[in-house]
């Protein structure tokens, strides 16, 4: 039976004639995953509608996740339970062994009688009182702690657990390294990096770096979330390294890499769908392409392919999702053999938030509240506070880019002002 036109998380399974979709769930150890509906149906419209009644018991299950302890408690253990019942879910890898760290090294032993108090009579004073206590620590622990302090607050403020955030007026304290500068490539330079990278085996995952994707966003990518007809992609997934945490008993954390799993985007804001220039579907088809020939030539010299993630388009010649520092490596290498200054894949990120403020700014005195929300929404960020804090105090120095080739990289055609979710 020919395959239906299809919008992802709805899909046609030729198997069973139906139509099925992508359903998030929570795991034993808190963490987001995604699996195939089990019921099929027989329109995509009874599959989106059941997708979508799916969607909404998750979030309340989520919701209730967050407020499922009493209230009342102290802040001692409200920071513990939403350490493990919230936050753990939300991270991992290094982060887990950071934040696990900062918890239970700084803060949790120096609480004193802090600890004992209500979770919402917690005040600025007692935040700057803690993290003074904090000097004999190491030269990280009043930084690393004023970071992990903030979003605890912030999201029981959300949760409306207090009424104010003592963070709001504490004393702020920031890593003593100087921050890393965004990096700005001239159109001449991106060209550059385009042709060098078009040589390579690794071509479509530079070009969709530049599109603004994240590294685990283009890893999580599936031939079915290109859609040719509407110039988009969906972003709803994925692909992260997979840990095991090993907590010890006299209290060191260790991670040990277990594979690679399929989560959901880094937030709510992450799952978007964003316009694309045409050149995006010949890469996509070469890709294909790409990805059948490894195939064929492997099982003709009697070798295995990994086929555990097919349709999946960020594949090596074996099968397997390529890693992060596959990419990483590949990207050094193309700009060492480009002769152009040596960035990172999120560095790719920052310059093509770079370009959408030059290209949307041309001509225009002050960044407007508009484009600051675009590019936001583009880039799946949380919120605007964090493109602002990222981005925006560079914006001014960075005048190098005026114009960009359409058919190079044009993933935002002047951040048009129509709202909906595409976002262009």
């Amino acid at each position: 039976m020919e395959k239906k036109k299809q919008e992802s998380p709805v899909f046609y399974e030729p198997a069973d004639e139906l139509w099925h979709y992508y359903q998030k769930y929570l795991t034993t150890n808190l963490q987001i995953e995604f699996r195939v509906s089990k019921e099929g149906y027989a329109t995509p419209e009874d599959a989106m509608y059941s997708y979508l009644q799916d969607s909404e018991t998750f979030s309340d299950k989520m919701k209730a996740l967050k407020n499922k302890q009493p209230g009342n408690i102290d802040f001692r253990q409200e920071l513990i339970n939403w350490y493990h019942n919230t936050h753990l879910a939300m991270i991992s890898g290094s982060t887990v062994v950071t934040s696990s760290y900062v918890l239970y090294h700084f803060i949790l032993p120096n609480l004193g009688l802090l600890g004992d108090k209500k979770l919402d009579w917690v005040t600025a004073k007692d935040i700057n009182k803690l993290l003074h206590s904090l000097d004999q620590c190491c030269d990280t622990a009043k930084a690393q702690s004023y970071k992990f302090l903030n979003i605890f607050f912030k999201e029981m403020y959300l949760d409306q657990k207090i009424r104010a955030n003592p963070m709001e007026l504490a004393t702020p304290y920031y890593f003593k390294s100087d921050r890393k500068e965004v990096p700005s490539y001239t159109e001449k330079e991106l060209i550059t990096l385009l042709v060098y990278a078009k040589e390579t085996i690794h071509f479509f995952e530079i070009y969709l770096m530049l599109l603004g994707l994240r590294t685990g966003e283009i890893r999580g990518l599936k031939e079915t979330d290109f859609n040719k007809a509407e110039k988009t992609i969906h972003i709803q997934r994925q692909i992260v390294r997979q840990d095991e945490t090993i907590y010890s008993a006299n209290g060191e954390v260790s991670v040990k890499k277990v594979g690679v799993i399929v989560k959901a985007p880094k937030t709510e804001s992450s799952h978007r769908i964003i316009r694309v220039p045409d050149v995006t579907f010949d890469l996509l088809k070469k890709r294909k392409k790409d990805i059948r020939d490894a195939k064929k030539r492997r099982e003709e010299n009697g070798l295995c392919w990994d086929n555990t993630f097919a349709t999946y388009i960020c594949r090596s010649d074996t099968g397997k999702i390529k890693s992060e520092s596959t990419l990483t490596s590949a990207l050094k290498r193309i700009c060492s053999s480009a002769k152009i200054p040596i960035v990172s894949p999120h560095d790719l990120r920052h310059i093509t938030a770079t370009l959408m403020f030059e290209y949307a700014l041309s001509g225009t005195a002050q960044p407007s509240d508009e484009i600051l929300k675009k590019v936001s929404e583009y880039l799946g960020h949380s919120s605007t506070n964090i493109t602002f804090d990222i981005y925006m105090d560079y914006v001014q120095n960075l005048s190098r880019i005026r114009q960009v080739s359409e058919n190079l990289i044009d993933p935002f055609n002047e951040l048009s002002k129509q709202k909906g979710r595409i976002y262009q």
